[in-house]
């Protein structure tokens, strides 16, 4: 599962739609979850398949993203949040 990208990075993970789909489907969700995707770019292939399918699930999403302007915070998930984030040094 790409969540032991957590404590160690694999490599490519954040990109691998299909293993954002894969880990989901290994938590057996339903219409009562709801799913949460943190991706900075907004963008992130992992984070968006995982969200889009939870969706066809029924379940509610929540985004969050830093970036305003990416096509993912602009009203396709249940619930978008843009928090507001220090530039980087």
């Amino acid at each position: 599962m790409a969540s032991r990208a957590i404590q160690h990075a694999i490599e490519g993970a954040e990109d691998n739609r299909e293993l954002g789909v894969n880990d989901l489907k290994a938590l057996a969700l339903n219409e009562k979850d709801v799913v949460v995707g943190i991706a900075a770019s907004g963008r992130t292939p992992y984070v968006i398949a995982g969200l889009e399918y939870a969706r066809t699930l029924g379940c509610r999403t929540v985004g969050i993203s830093c970036n305003p302007g990416s096509a993912r915070s602009k009203g396709r998930r249940s619930l978008p949040s843009r928090p507001l984030s220090a530039p980087k040094w």
